[in-house]
């Protein structure tokens, strides 16, 4: 539940500890670190060295992982990936979905090798065409590119 604002650096990235606010420049990016100093050091208590405050995605990351995915139970999550492409010159247009009368298609259709022309990928098969595993990625996070290829021959 991370928004945009500002709060404290992790006490793990060295360029983000601090003395006093002369220590956090504003506007200067702590290396290494999650944001951009916003020239307050914030100190806890009577602490003498804090954190420079960060214009960042806020509360920031930690290093450690929960012990169970937040949503382990997505992998049969759906994802709707329509596309379609167009070539005005030949005044031809093709799409990934079905041209079809019934409107209930979209509500139970499922892509697979078999059925081309359903835009709806299970998150599930996805990560597994990705060469990766579900309760993997839902744990430490991941990114999966997809990549549409048209095989035209006009």
């Amino acid at each position: 539940n991370q928004r945009q604002g500002t709060c404290a650096e992790s006490e793990n990235i060295p360029d983000g500890l601090c003395y006093k606010d002369s220590d956090c420049p504003p506007g200067e990016p702590v290396v290494a670190g999650n944001g951009v100093k916003t020239g307050r050091c914030l100190r806890a208590g009577k602490m003498q060295r804090g954190t420079c405050e960060i214009f960042a995605w806020c509360p920031v990351e930690t290093k450690s992982r929960p012990s169970k995915p937040l949503l382990g139970k997505a992998e049969d999550f759906t994802v709707y990936i329509k596309n379609f492409i167009r070539f005005p010159k030949f005044n031809f247009s093709k799409t990934n979905v079905l041209d079809t009368e019934d409107r209930s298609y979209l509500k139970f259709c499922q892509f697979d090798p078999k059925n081309l022309y359903c835009p709806i990928f299970r998150v599930g098969s996805l990560v597994s065409w990705a060469g990766s595993n579900f309760q993997d990625i839902a744990l430490q996070g991941g990114v999966i590119g997809i990549q549409i290829e048209w095989d035209c021959d006009l």
